[in-house]
């Protein structure tokens, strides 16, 4: 199942890679419990709100268990 997000709300959290904001806007916007992402800028914060952002393979070793 897919779908299309269109956060009402900004954010400034990451400076070096602006972009990257999109993905914790959408986060916040679903009250996501995982943001799955090989991204370093977004894995340095570990923690959005209450969103945990986790690489690909961990989130498949959490899965696993």
């Amino acid at each position: 199942m897919c779908s299309l997000i269109r956060p009402q709300i900004k954010l400034k959290v990451i400076q070096k890679d602006p972009s990257d904001n999109m993905f914790l806007e959408c986060a916040q916007e679903t009250s996501a419990h995982y943001l799955i992402s090989g991204d370093t800028h977004l894995l340095k914060l570990s923690f959005f709100k209450n969103t945990l952002i986790i690489s690909p393979g961990n989130f498949l070793r959490t899965i696993e268990t």
